[in-house]
């Protein structure tokens, strides 16, 4: 089991959610969940535990799976292959954060690690992350990964009149902008095919 859900108290639950700033769960446009609660931590964990590029496909084809049983619709495969290449992209950026922040960047305490891991994702991401443990700003980042991806998944199935590669885009471009500010900074380019390993 991960080390971050071996600390998750109940008890405090409640009180941290009250006291700590942070982010609520993805909603699709009529406002419901596009990934549940339960399936947004599992998948969380899932990205925290990648070791590889295969480990990162599996992760996206789980997401996209929780999408399309969630708005009962399937992406169109080329939209798809489009979008998954948009997402390693971002992926590229988080993950080496996360892999940094997992080893404890370098000699740093963990309140220098906090404060180090905070500043480089909240821009990013848009997270306010202020009080949150190392662990638990690892875990949030994660779970806002998580409704980034499925918020463009979900734009992505109902993009059915576009082309895939403009789909693709709009549909990550608007996920960004909710989810990813940081990233939504600059208009996404157009995919290509072959793209380089993550790890």
């Amino acid at each position: 089991m991960s080390r971050r859900l071996l600390a998750f108290n109940p008890e405090t639950e409640g009180w941290q959610r009250e006291s700590l700033r942070v982010r609520p769960a993805a909603a699709s446009v009529d406002g419901s969940s596009v990934v549940g609660e339960s399936e947004e931590m599992e998948h969380a964990v899932k990205l925290l535990e990648l070791t590889s590029e295969q480990d990162l496909d599996r992760f996206f084809s789980a997401v996209i799976s929780s999408v399309s049983r969630s708005v009962r619709k399937r992406i169109d495969p080329r939209t798809e292959q489009n979008l998954r290449v948009l997402l390693r992209g971002a992926a590229r950026q988080l993950i080496p954060l996360l892999d940094h922040a997992a080893r404890g960047f370098g000699a740093s305490g963990a309140a220098d690690l906090g404060g180090r891991f905070g500043h480089a994702v909240g821009p990013m991401f848009g997270l306010e992350l202020e009080g949150l443990s190392p662990e638990d700003q690892e875990f949030e980042t994660a779970k806002n990964f998580v409704r980034f991806v499925g918020e463009a998944a979900a734009k992505a199935a109902n993009a059915t009149a576009a082309p895939p590669d403009a789909a693709a885009r709009l549909a990550f471009a608007a996920a960004a902008k909710r989810y990813a500010p940081g990233l939504s900074s600059a208009p996404p380019a157009k995919p290509r095919s072959n793209v380089g390993a993550v790890f």
